[in-house]
């Protein structure tokens, strides 16, 4: 069980340390990665591009564009390599503003045939005016948002705009705020029959309280016991940074310690949090596509709270049944304001465990959906090795240009899949270099470092690098040696403190 983890805060030196330090390593080993590695490789896709392309495709169609927006995640430019695979003219668009921040997609190879467009503010007005300039410009057919966490809503709204124009994948906004608000989503997840961990809406410590301790606490001569023997997390509804990593399970041995800890959550209305029961199991999460309320892709692996490592699970596997069974019907409830099936992407973080009286063998599972994403989850990687069928299930929602696929949910093919997807420069450091700095100031040991480099020397010939592509090599280059550096370099310069940063999606934590 988790133990007590306060809010974790930065020192000013380790600031200035972690940034100068992650600048260094990316400059040291740039004449190695772009002369012995990327500038070959350059050569090879300019020599041998249609390599690129699959030969054959029978959703093939050079005609049709596709707009896919935030290519600087890995999951968007994933998108952007499938669609060009599969004979597709693909547009992709940045939308986020910050310091330096360009998509990973500038750097891309004319191989991807992606045209970048305008980077626009992803807030309001200005985004949808973006948008609606692409899809004039390129006749865009299809636009596929890839939306962060900040503006899932917002891209939403804008859909409605947007598709008098084109075919738009996401759920109307309706679906998308009942999706990605925490509380919401748990309270319709429990109204539809499913279930799901004790919830509760808090909006300040004292009502945490009277929750884990009864509504009489306050009157209580001696310190008060709790209700029940369950125990408790709490999540804050609002995206916070500062309390993600938070994960005290609640109530605490004495109701002094509780109540402090409660209190420096900082619970208020503007910022409500999640008292969700706390269920011991393992965490799983999936990447579905629906089209008018059908599955017609569906990936799942195993989950963690910042996710860099993907292991693929197999089909046939008991919880990926459950949960794959799980989004199929939860599909096809979601229903626009006029009663009409919807398209989307959602994606379902799960907890897993056996039901009383199973051994490991059995497949008894309970599933507790405890969040839901609507929309693109870098688990779309699991795709990589399967352009065709991914795209399979995108396109479709072109009707009637396109059927649904005879045989869905789409999943993974396992059977020539590499081991796992990871990221290269997340394991360079967190691996390698933290542990063997960790060991030179006596904080960590010989058997440490040797485990963190023989998992390293085994995810480089067996694991997928998630963004590295033979033929398509620049998007890899400029993550590591143009976009990370200009971020890093932007914290020293503003004094924005981080605890961790997401390779995959190009987030920073923010911490105190």
């Amino acid at each position: 069980m988790p133990q007590h983890n306060p809010i974790q805060s930065i020192s000013y030196s380790r600031h200035i340390l972690q940034n100068a330090l992650l600048i260094a390593l990316s400059l040291a080993l740039l004449p190695f990665t772009t002369f012995f590695i990327v500038f070959p490789c350059v050569i090879y896709s300019r020599l041998f591009h249609n390599a690129y392309s699959l030969s054959t495709s029978a959703h093939t169609q050079k005609n049709v564009t596709i707009l896919i927006t935030n290519t600087e995640m890995t999951k968007g430019l994933a998108l952007c390599r499938a669609f060009k695979k599969c004979g597709y003219r693909v547009v992709g668009a940045d939308v986020l503003r910050e310091l330096c921040r360009r998509s990973t997609a500038r750097g891309s190879s004319p191989n991807v045939g992606i045209v970048n467009g305008e980077p626009s503010s992803s807030r309001g007005k200005g985004f949808v005016d973006g948008v609606l300039r692409l899809t004039a410009k390129h006749n865009i057919s299809l636009w596929i948002s890839v939306s962060s966490a900040f503006n899932t809503v917002e891209e939403a709204e804008a859909s409605l705009r947007i598709k008098e124009r084109c075919t738009t994948f996401i759920f109307p906004p309706t679906i998308t705020k009942q999706l990605h608000d925490k509380h919401a989503f748990i309270e319709f997840t429990h109204r539809l029959g499913f279930t799901v961990p004790e919830s509760h809406k808090c909006t300040s410590a004292e009502r945490a309280l009277a929750i884990l301790y009864g509504k009489d606490y306050e009157k209580s001569t001696e310190a008060p016991a709790p209700l029940t023997n369950k125990r408790f997390i709490m999540k804050c509804i609002p995206l916070d940074d500062i309390t993600r990593s938070d994960l005290t399970v609640y109530p605490l041995p004495t109701f002094a310690e509780t109540t402090a800890a409660l209190l420096r959550l900082g619970i208020s209305e503007d910022k409500p949090f999640l008292l969700q029961e706390y269920i011991v199991g393992k965490e799983y999460t999936m990447h579905g596509v629906v089209v008018d309320g059908e599955l017609t892709a569906f990936a799942a692996c195993e989950s963690a709270d910042v996710l860099m490592h993907y292991r693929p699970l197999h089909a046939d596997s008991p919880v990926f049944k459950a949960m794959r069974e799980f989004s199929q019907a939860y599909a096809k409830y979601l229903t626009d304001p006029e009663g009409r099936t919807v398209t989307g992407q959602m994606s379902f973080d799960f907890l897993a465990t056996k039901k009383s009286g199973e051994d490991d063998a059995g497949e008894g599972i309970v599933l507790y959906p405890i969040e839901c994403n609507p929309r693109t989850h870098t688990a779309v990687i699991l795709f990589a090795h399967d352009p065709a069928q991914l795209v399979a299930a995108y396109s479709c929602a072109l009707k009637p240009r396109y059927p649904l696929p005879e045989r869905r949910p789409i999943v993974p093919t396992t059977r020539h899949e590499p081991l796992g997807h990871y990221w290269i420069g997340h394991d360079l450091v967190t691996l390698v270099f933290l542990p063997i700095l960790r060991l030179r100031l006596n904080l960590s040991s010989l058997c440490t470092v040797l485990e963190g480099v023989t998992t390293f020397l085994f995810h480089v010939p067996f694991w997928k690098e998630a963004v590295w592509e033979l033929s398509d090599p620049l998007p890899w280059w400029w993550m590591y040696h143009v976009y990370w550096p200009s971020v890093f370099l932007g914290c020293l310069i503003t004094g924005k403190r981080w605890s961790r940063v997401n390779v995959s999606t190009g987030r920073v934590f923010e911490c105190t």
